[in-house]
This record gives C-alpha cells, structure tokens and sequence, in this order.
C-alpha cells in the first residue's frame, strides 16, 4: 500500500506546481486535441461532497467568478444548494481534457445506484468528513460517521470494479475539526485514540485508519487534508487532476 499526502501551502510549493501544471498542459497540446476522463465522487451523506461538486463546476467560468465585480447568479446559488440525490454529471474542460464528474448520493438508499457509474471511471475521489467523528449517521442514529465512512471506504478501495482507477481521498472539513477538538475528546469516541487531542495526532489517527484499509500493496492512495469551502481547494484540486492525467497518461503509453 503506498500512500502520498499533499498539503500545497507555502508558496513555494504553489509555484513548482504550477510549473508541473503548465509541463502538463504542453505535453497533452502535443499527444492529443481530445482526452476524456472519468472522475467517480464518492462518499457518505453529508461528507462534503456537493461543495467539491459546486468548486469543480466552476471551472468552466472561472474569468467570471475570479473577477472583483463578480455578484453570485441565481444559478450560482442553486449549484450550491442542491443536494445530491441520486446521479449528478457535470463536465467541464481543463487542460484540453474533457472530465466528467458522476456524483452519486451519499445517503444508504442511493448507494444501490453506484453500480451505473462503474464503467470506464480512472478516478475515484473518496470524500469523509473528519469533523464528525463524534456524530451520528442519520439513518439510524448510532453508527458514528466516521465508522461509516471507513466501511465504504474498505468497499470502494478494495472493489475489482475500481483497480485500475487512481484513488484519491479527501479528509474534508478540516476547519470545523480544528475547532472542534478544543473541547470534545476524539478518545471518548474512538478508544484506540491515545495520543494527545490535538489536531496533528487526531489527523494522522483518522489518515492511517483508512490507510490501512487498503488491502493491495500496489495500490496508492493521494491523501489530501482539506476544506471544500475555501480558495485553497482549488490548488488541490488542480493537483488532483494533474495526478488523474499523468496517471492515465502513463498508462496509455502516451508518457
């Protein structure tokens, strides 16, 4: 099982990705006019998923909302307020690629619809919201969240539906479980939790859990520790598919 954590945060780390970025962007100009990839967002009701969604459907009109006249549209406040239920595509060009986004709903009556997606995916991008891990799912009131994610996860991570795709797993809401962890002990919900309760050792506690729950060696997992509702997202997530590209460029023989 390999693993590999990304947190873009100095400056520094921000420019050599965009140089890696704009290598991308020349090498595909030259291999090809048109790719397609397929990108499967998974996860748990209420894991954040639907913001990620909403930062990615931006993309195609990113001169509009970056520009400092920008005043959100009726649409825009729509895309943020939609649940998912059910199957939800959205597509958008990036670095002359075509990517299609299938989110599916987290919620336990929406998962049977999973089996739709399966095809042709070189994605997977697994979201679990690490703030809740002392709350309960609302389906019956008594599986804690973060038990729940990690059972779907060890689903997805080792499906022979998924081998060949990259997979890639955002902590999310990070914010909120800094905040949190000042006055509710990650110990009183998790008893293998020995460490101080700070946000470094409750982040590397939930990280390695569902690390460890990918069985093949072979596999890698991209870790990301986020939070879907601010700026920074943004840099991940062109990291993330600077990771999706190069990947299945590779495995294509186009590098």
């Amino acid at each position: 099982m390999g693993v590999c954590q990304s947190l873009l945060t100095s400056d520094s780390e921000v420019r050599e990705q965009y140089k890696v970025s704009r290598a991308i962007d020349k090498d595909l100009e030259k291999k090809s006019d048109y790719l397609e990839q397929k990108i499967l967002l998974l996860g748990p009701g209420e894991s954040g998923k639907s913001t990620v969604l909403k930062q990615m459907n931006f993309y195609d009109e990113i001169d509009r909302i970056s520009a400092p006249s920008y005043v959100p549209s009726s649409a825009d406040i729509l895309h943020t307020r939609v649940p998912t239920t059910g199957v939800v595509r959205v597509e958008f060009v990036l670095k002359n690629i075509k990517f299609q986004v299938v989110d599916v709903g987290g919620q336990r009556s929406e998962r049977k619809k999973w089996i739709h997606c399966f095809d042709d995916v070189n994605a997977i991008l697994f979201i679990a919201a690490v703030s809740e891990f002392d709350q309960k799912v609302v389906e019956d009131n008594a599986t804690n969240r973060i038990d729940e994610a990690l059972k779907l996860f060890y689903d997805i991570a080792n499906s022979k539906y998924f081998r060949p795709a990259s997979l890639i797993l955002f902590l999310n809401k990070i914010d909120l479980f800094r905040k949190k962890i000042t006055n509710v002990f990650i110990s009183d919900h998790f008893t293998d939790f020995k460490q101080e309760n700070t946000y470094e050792n409750g982040m590397l506690f939930f990280r390695k859990k569902f690390e460890r729950l990918i069985l093949d060696n072979a596999k890698r997992a991209y870790v990301h520790e986020t939070c879907a509702v601010s700026d920074t997202v943004q840099i991940v997530l062109n990291s993330v598919i600077d990771t999706i590209v190069q990947e299945n460029l590779k495995d294509t023989g186009m590098i």
